[in-house]
């Protein structure tokens, strides 16, 4: 990834689309044209990162497995078949609106749920995510679930649904023993850190805000919660240091960036 310039590059997850037509609900995902928008005015980027859950898919949830008989797996398979179809053509605007030369999507626990689905009931197949969002006619890079993805020498990446703790992005650091920037938790978390063995090197574990209404915690019965909405921003070097920058978004997902609002 790096290169004899400072690499640009966006970083974002947890959109939790739903067809809120097809399913008669509430729509989980931001208002997304604003940050569309942002995406455009500073194309061209040099890559992005889709950090998982960005297809919701709560029907499939194993937390939901007592109420599959009562949607019917005919319905669920038209969900399933229309939401690919919908989340590919989000990624198709993504891409040609960026302009980025590298896109990465990384499988999240939602997605994965629909991996869990095929694996018990025949009815949808048993097509890895990749195949059912079309990945490679738009020529992004597909991360499997809990994969990570290595931004240089200094830093990575990965979905976080696995730091399973009331501060995911301490243990993520403790782990890793590098800097971090973990999605899945819908809020901003940024923990430091430092190395035992170089005392000049100093770490940061960001957990990420995500792209979905902070008002749609269905499982948490609606009640009020500290989720939060944003993106990272990640300005890479050729020796492989960066600077990243959180951008916080308001839940209808209007934000100002450089002196610009976005609405």
């Amino acid at each position: 990834m790096i290169q004899g310039r400072i690499q640009r590059g966006c970083l974002f997850a947890d959109g939790h689309y739903v067809n809120s037509e097809l399913q008669n609900r509430p729509q989980k995902m931001i208002p997304i044209e604003p940050f569309l928008k942002y995406l455009g005015d500073y194309a061209p980027w040099d890559f992005i990162v889709l950090g998982g859950d960005m297809w919701d898919m709560d029907y499939l949830s194993h937390w939901n497995s007592s109420k599959f008989g009562d949607i019917g797996y005919d319905r669920i398979s038209e969900y399933v078949e229309q939401e690919a179809r919908d989340v590919h053509e989000l990624l198709k605007r993504i891409k040609k609106i960026s302009k980025a030369k590298r896109i990465y999507y990384m499988e999240g626990n939602h997605e994965e749920w629909l991996w869990k689905f095929q694996e018990l009931h025949q009815k949808l197949g048993r097509k890895t995510l990749d195949k059912w969002l079309k990945l490679d006619e738009l020529d992004i890079t597909f991360i499997p679930v809990n994969g990570v993805l290595r931004l240089g020498p200094h830093a990575a990446t990965r979905h976080g649904e696995c730091y399973r703790t009331e501060n995911p992005a301490k243990q993520a650091i403790m782990k890793s023993h590098r800097t971090y920037f973990i999605f899945h938790w819908h809020k901003l978390i940024v923990w430091p850190g430092y190395s035992d063995v170089d005392e000049t090197e100093k770490l940061q574990a960001y957990c990420v805000p995500g792209m979905c209404n902070v008002a749609t915690a269905e499982f948490m019965k609606n009640q009020p919660n500290n989720w939060s909405c944003g993106f990272l921003n990640l300005y890479i070097k050729p020796s492989g240091k960066f600077t990243p920058c959180i951008v916080t978004m308001a839940p209808n997902g209007n934000f100002i960036f450089d002196g610009k609002e976005y609405e």
